[in-house]
């Protein structure tokens, strides 16, 4: 019972989904995050005139909230209104700072805090001009750095590849899901050239196995 809740709803969310959502908002129970639904509060019957050729929808019931006396028939407001493409790193922000706010566990804060960046990296995008791509290039370790389509790839020593997004501050992350754990920090010298590479893993809590770059390239 006392676990934070989030529903996420969008503009074609409707009937049953809406009203699971509407009671536990009106309960304080669950925060919701997305987009305004369609409403559909009223329960239908149908009914068919064959000799007519004519089917119908007739609504017969209503559901009343006993607190606010009325129902979602315009539509749920969402607490945090978001575009449903984004509610669900939106509310994965909004769970893991409220998390922080009483998590002790110096492991756990770091991979709460990890979550929140990885998110917000992608509701507000970094963008690098692509003439600095090619800063990145180059040979570290059994590991390389390459530019297709504009675009930086990491291929792993097993020559898998896998596209960067970038962060800020040389720090990128990988863009497929399942790659979440997993980021690269380039390291610059005093001259502002890339001379090595961290790897970091949240499941560990700190950067790991630095790469030095060939110095081939720049």
């Amino acid at each position: 019972p006392n676990i934070p809740l989030y529903i996420l709803l969008g503009k074609y969310s409707y009937s049953s989904a809406e009203v699971f959502a509407y009671q536990l908002q009106q309960l304080k129970r669950a925060i919701i995050v997305g987009e305004k639904t369609r409403g559909g509060a009223h329960g239908v019957r149908y009914m068919s005139f064959p000799e007519l050729n004519i089917n119908m929808k007739v609504p017969y019931s209503r559901d009343i909230n006993p607190y606010t006396k009325t129902n979602y028939i315009n539509g749920i407001i969402p607490d945090i209104p978001a575009d449903s493409k984004m509610a669900l790193k939106i509310a994965s922000i909004e769970a893991a700072k409220k998390l922080l706010q009483t998590e002790n566990d110096s492991l756990k804060q770091y991979k709460l805090n990890w979550l929140v960046s990885y998110y917000q990296s992608d509701i507000i995008p970094v963008e690098i001009p692509k003439n600095q791509l090619h800063a990145y290039e180059g040979k570290y370790a059994d590991d390389s750095v390459k530019i297709s389509c504009n675009k930086l790839i990491y291929v792993w020593k097993d020559g898998t590849e896998h596209e960067m997004v970038y962060m800020g501050s040389d720090m990128f992350k990988y863009k497929e899901p399942e790659e979440l754990h997993y980021r690269v920090q380039f390291i610059r010298n005093k001259y502002d050239k890339i001379i090595a590479l961290y790897e970091f893993d949240s499941d560990l809590g700190f950067r790991y196995e630095l790469k030095k770059r060939e110095s081939k390239i720049n």
